[in-house]
């Protein structure tokens, strides 16, 4: 370690010889910052964010990064400061690891109030698993020649793959964990796919022990691991799919705000939702939608018992600053004075604390991924409840004074939820009641208690 330490130092007063003060921050980040770095096999992962970046500058860095890499260590990725913002929702996957893997060798932490946006995200984490996975195949050609080939291809792809999956679970709406193997079988439990061949992989990259295979069985073992990516890359575009079957949308014609709004004001049994020009239809929903819908509502008025508290029902508007102009949450509700603005004729509410989505198979990705973020551009947001209709499960996540979320989830008819904001606590068996599940509904998906 002292070696290492002695590498970062000397390495670090080069840049600083190199960049004076236009050298902002240098950081570390991903495996090698959060203690899961495997030698040999991990990568030293750094960021060096200048003030400004010229070709001068980056011709300056030719002998240091020269050093560097003769220690057998990548090259470092360099940003301005201020390009860090801008590129946080290009990059969602990159920042989001930076993010919460990081350790700041030299200045400032340049990624502190980092404002990371996952509207592309799942774009992102198909295309990459898809790219990965077609150089896995060509590689492969080359590799299997050999069982040492075959060994080092698995060791090194599923570290690439890991940092996938961590977005993979991103957009299902949790924190993920930070070590590999945790985030592997929190993905393998999300997916419900076959997690042996990761984790003999695992095995392998950590341990060594690839000496128990013999060229059939590492062929085998490939083969059994290429199949259980092409499932991973397989369920991330159904999520895709998922998202578009959200709501129906009209004849493709582009509206502008005041003709939606007209819409809006001349249609009495159809909700439309509105963005950049194209108009939906909200979808119908399903007798267990409305009376689990109906269930919270009432718990919630009747545990107010007489504070200043409100609870509206999927015909308020909630004005989104992220997705204007306003959405129809399934139930949204407040502490206090409740303030309203008007955009034409219609009224928003301005300041929920707490937003309810009861889901379906068809909305859960987006209510899950893409609303979620969305619906955190709103100052007031605080709480956010995801209610199966599949099961007894309730996902609740609650904003930190940090910014974090911490995420809970109740699966037994005997527990009780506890809301925060208004607080009050509402019974499983309240928000189930008189709900008939279908038989061999899902069971729980999720076994995180909470996250950070």
């Amino acid at each position: 370690m002292s070696l290492l330490k002695n590498q970062f130092d000397a390495f670090i007063d080069d840049l600083r010889a190199t960049h004076g003060k236009n050298l902002a921050s240098v950081i570390l980040y991903g495996s090698a910052a959060t203690g899961d770095f495997v030698r040999q096999q991990s990568d030293y992962n750094l960021l060096i964010a200048l003030h400004k970046i010229t070709p001068k500058d980056l011709r300056a860095a030719q002998a240091p990064m020269r050093e560097w890499s003769k220690l057998g260590h990548p090259i470092p990725v360099y940003f301005t400061v201020g390009e860090l913002q801008n590129a946080a929702d290009v990059f969602p996957i990159e920042f989001h690891q930076m993010e919460h893997a990081r350790k700041i060798l030299y200045g400032t932490d340049v990624l502190a109030n980092l404002n990371i946006s996952d509207e592309f995200l799942r774009h992102q984490t198909e295309y990459e698993l898809r790219s990965k996975l077609i150089q896995l195949r060509r590689r492969y050609i080359a590799a299997s020649a050999s069982v040492d080939g075959l060994v080092n291809l698995m060791a090194h792809s599923l570290s690439s793959f890991t940092t996938l999956f961590r977005a993979l679970l991103l957009i299902h709406g949790f924190e993920p964990p930070i070590a590999k193997r945790d985030i592997v079988e929190a993905t393998v439990r999300q997916l419900k796919i076959d997690g042996e061949p990761f984790e003999k992989i695992l095995e392998i990259r950590e341990n060594n022990s690839s000496k128990m295979l013999d060229e059939i069985s590492a062929n085998q073992l490939f083969a059994d691991y290429m199949r259980e990516i092409e499932r991973v890359i397989e369920a991330v575009d159904k999520i895709g799919e998922g998202a578009e079957e959200v709501m129906s949308v009209l004849p493709k014609t582009i509206y502008t705000l005041e003709e939606y709004l007209e819409l809006e004001q001349n249609t009495d049994e159809i909700r439309y939702e509105f963005y950049d020009g194209e108009v939906w239809a909200m979808a119908g929903a399903s007798d267990e939608h409305d009376r689990i819908q109906g269930n919270i509502f009432f718990a919630l008025r009747s545990k107010f018992d007489g504070r200043k508290c409100r609870a509206f029902l999927a015909d308020m508007r909630v004005k989104v600053p992220a997705f204007p102009p306003y959405r129809y949450p399934d139930l949204s509700a407040l502490r206090g004075e409740e303030k309203f603005e008007f955009v034409g004729k219609q009224q928003m509410l301005l300041n929920p604390s707490l937003i309810v989505e009861i889901l379906s198979p068809s909305t859960e990705a987006f209510d899950r991924s893409s609303k979620f973020t969305y619906y955190k551009s709103i100052e007031s947001f605080s709480e956010y409840l995801l209610v199966s209709t599949e099961r007894p499960n309730v996902a609740q996540f609650i904003k930190q004074n940090d910014g974090s979320w911490k995420h809970f989830e109740f699966n037994d008819l005997d527990e009780k939820v506890k809301i925060e904001s208004p607080e009050c606590k509402i019974e499983m068996r309240e928000i189930y009641e008189d709900v008939v599940f279908s038989p061999g509904s899902r069971p729980p998906i999720y076994g995180i208690d909470i996250i950070n």
